[in-house]
């Protein structure tokens, strides 16, 4: 697997939502890859020690979202390294949702259809925290 120096990793599978939002992130100038399964995303990150933030939608076959944010945290821990910021969105949006979101440590939680700039500013917040090179673009990030 080729290496890569993505920042963000957006996995849906829903491959149409994700190439389109990786899409979008790379032209706001934000290194950006797309998997397009939980499994696939935990194939990427060895090949991609530089991501920052995870962006999953929750329902996905296999792995949910909030099953991946728990591999990967093991993933990390066992690896040594920081875990990510994670964002979850997703078109099924409730409040048991968003209860178990911030009990999982999610710093995002985003309904579809969302503005897509308005994943820019979490992306970019969370990325100033941990790089300050990262221009936050002078809004909140909600």
């Amino acid at each position: 697997m080729d290496a890569c120096d993505a920042k963000v990793l957006l996995v849906d599978d829903e491959h149409d939502c994700a190439d389109q939002l990786c899409e979008f992130l790379v032209r706001r100038g934000l290194s950006s890859r797309a998997a397009y399964s939980a499994a696939e995303a935990l194939d990427l990150l060895p090949a991609c020690p530089e991501i920052r933030v995870l962006v999953s939608d929750i329902k996905m076959p296999g792995l949910t979202g909030f099953a991946l944010i728990d591999k990967v945290n093991e993933h990390m821990t066992a690896a040594n390294r920081t875990s990510p910021a994670y964002i979850l969105m997703t078109g099924h949006a409730g409040q048991v949702e968003a209860d178990i979101a911030t009990a999982y440590g999610v710093v995002g939680f985003l309904s579809k259809p969302f503005d897509p700039y308005a994943l820019e500013r979490l992306v970019r917040y969370h990325l100033s925290r941990v790089d300050p090179d990262v221009p936050t673009a002078g809004r909140s990030p909600v």
